[in-house]
C-alpha cells in the first residue's frame, strides 16, 4: 500500500483468495491484512501481483476450484442456492462469495458464507444461505470454492 505521494506505508501479510484456482479471464474475491494498519488512509492506493501457481498441490490434490454454482435467488435478507462438487474428492468447508455492483460496476455491497453442508460429496448437489444486509442486488458477481 502506498500514501498518495507513492511511498510505501505497508505490505501485506496475510492474502486470502476465493477461489484460490483462477481460470484465465476469471475473477476472484479476496483480503489482504496489512500489518499495523487497521483502514487505508485517505488517497491510498494498493497494488496487487498475481503470480500464477501449478493447478494441483505437490502431493498431486487437484486444485479445489470445482464448485459450480447452480442457482442464486435473494430473499430479502438471505442470498439462497445450489452448488455441486464437480471434483473427484470431497468439497470440505465451501467458502462462497456475492458481491453488488452499481451500473459502473463499482461493487456497493458484498456477503460472505459457506455452504450448509461441511462436506459435500463428488457429485453431489450443496445448498447455501448467506446472510445479508443488501435488500436489492440486481448486478453481482459469485465465486465458490472449496
Amino acid at each position: 500500500m502506498r500514501d498518495a505521494t507513492g511511498a510505501l506505508l505497508a505490505v501485506g501479510s496475510t492474502v486470502t483468495l476465493h477461489p484460490n484456482l483462477i481460470p484465465d479471464g476469471g475473477i476472484a474475491f479476496g483480503r489482504v491484512t496489512y500489518d499495523g494498519l487497521d483502514s487505508a488512509p485517505e488517497g491510498a492506493t494498493v497494488e496487487f501481483a498475481v503470480t500464477p501457481g501449478p493447478a494441483e498441490a505437490a502431493d498431486g490434490t487437484p486444485g479445489n476450484n470445482q464448485l459450480v454454482i447452480n442457482e442464486l435467488a435473494s430473499t430479502g435478507d438471505r442470498f439462497i442456492g445450489t452448488v455441486t462438487n464437480m471434483a473427484a474428492g470431497p468439497a470440505i468447508y465451501s467458502f462462497i462469495a456475492i458481491a453488488c455492483l452499481d451500473d459502473a460496476g463499482t461493487i456497493t455491497a458484498a456477503a460472505f458464507g459457506g455452504a450448509t453442508q461441511s462436506r459435500i460429496a463428488p457429485g453431489t448437489l450443496g445448498t447455501f444461505s448467506i446472510p445479508t444486509t443488501v435488500s436489492n442486488c440486481d448486478r453481482y458477481v459469485i465465486a465458490a470454492d472449496a
